[in-house]
């Protein structure tokens, strides 16, 4: 049991000198909003929302982090493997819930829009109607989408 709690010391011993060099980077404090920043990926089975804080050392600081499942890509049951594809009210809904509550979340941040970037990926660029999504979308919660190429994608993921 002793030779237990001295492994246990000396386990705080090094992150206490782990955390006092000049390496390391110390915890976030209370800044403006300037320093924070928002990624709103939107998927196709789910959305995500990641906050983080800009540190003067360059690094950036996960503050919050958000996973909605939203579904676009589920087809309906009137569509054939042929039919184009296309989101449906039912998968419309949950993505407007989960981007209102992402808003509300950036709000409550205190986040800048310039700050927030918000991508979707293949579910929307592939589907009929795009145009009307991306529409409802920016007219119900704000959000200006950029709709990313395969090649985008590729390279962000």
């Amino acid at each position: 049991m002793e030779r237990k709690s001295m492994a246990f010391l000396n386990l705080i011993k090094k992150r206490k000198s782990m955390a006092s060099s000049s390496s390391a980077i110390p915890p976030p404090t209370p800044s403006s909003p300037s320093s924070f920043f928002a990624a709103i990926n939107m998927g196709t089975n789910s959305f995500k929302l990641l906050i983080v804080q800009a540190h003067p050392t360059g690094c950036f600081l996960p503050l919050l982090r958000r996973k909605d499942p939203v579904l676009l890509g589920r087809r309906h049951y009137h569509q054939t493997p042929t039919s184009p594809f296309a989101i449906f009210a039912f998968s419309e809904l949950r993505a407007l819930k989960a981007l209102n509550t992402f808003q509300t979340l950036l709000r409550a941040h205190n986040i800048p829009t310039t700050h927030t970037r918000c991508v979707a990926t293949s579910a929307v660029h592939e589907t009929a109607n795009k145009s009307e999504f991306l529409e409802n979308v920016r007219e119900k919660t704000g959000l200006e989408v950029k709709v990313l190429s395969g090649e985008e994608e590729a390279r962000l993921v």
